[in-house]
């Protein structure tokens, strides 16, 4: 983690495209891809690989948008455009936590100021 941060910090996938970050991010951006339109094994396959908790800490994270963005895809082809009863206990509850708190940082009271 720390080391994705800091080479997202020097913008490594930008000066050297070829390099181990943009790998990463291209491999999280393929990962989603397989597992769009419901695809229960591809999608229980990335879930094996790459855990709820880490794409949390990745979206948490002080990254650029360009690297965020196949870790939003990831997480919207692989644990919420999914049946639900195909998710762990502990998923469902960080999901439902986290739409809790992303509905909170979106309400119009919270914008507001």
């Amino acid at each position: 983690r720390a080391e994705r941060r800091e080479r997202s910090r020097q913008r490594e996938h930008v000066k050297h495209p070829e390099g181990l970050l943009s790998y990463h991010i291209a491999f999280v951006d393929l990962l989603a891809a397989t597992a769009q339109k419901r695809n229960e094994f591809a999608q229980n396959f990335c879930r094996a690989i790459l855990p709820l908790e880490d794409v949390m800490v990745a979206l948490a994270d002080d990254l650029p948008a360009d690297v965020k963005a196949p870790f939003w895809h990831f997480l919207q082809s692989v644990y919420l455009d999914t049946d639900a009863s195909s998710l762990t206990d502990a998923e469902q509850l960080l999901l439902r936590d986290v739409t809790v708190e992303f509905n909170h940082t979106l309400s119009p009271a919270s914008l507001k100021g």
